[in-house]
């Protein structure tokens, strides 16, 4: 299920306690990183990170910024990348299987 946990559409206390297996962040999409920390924290405030899914957005931002929002997901435990639109450039490819790879 697509959230925003910051979102106050979403009460994350009542659907953190259903049987959803996978709640995936859309506040994980936007460029900036401080708005991705920020998200992200809010996310794990409700949501174990076997619960959760990051949300990826082909809008702009470089492979650096890429290769370290999947770094967080992977230090956090995060094992779920979910990209919402496509296609994605090789580069972002490369690194989701990377991320992939890591997981097994």
């Amino acid at each position: 299920m697509d959230i925003n946990a910051q979102f106050p559409l979403f009460n994350n206390t009542i659907l953190s306690n259903t049987a959803v297996d996978r709640f995936i962040l859309m506040d994980t999409y936007a460029p900036g990183f401080p708005f991705f920390l920020k998200g992200i924290n809010h996310g794990l405030e409700y949501y174990p990170p076997s619960r959760l899914g990051m949300g990826f957005y082909y809008c702009g931002y470089n492979t650096t910024e890429l290769s370290v929002r999947m770094g967080t997901a992977s230090m956090l435990g995060i094992d779920e990348l979910d990209i919402w639109a496509a296609p994605v450039s090789q580069d972002w490819l490369n690194y989701f299987s990377k991320f992939l790879r890591s997981q097994i």
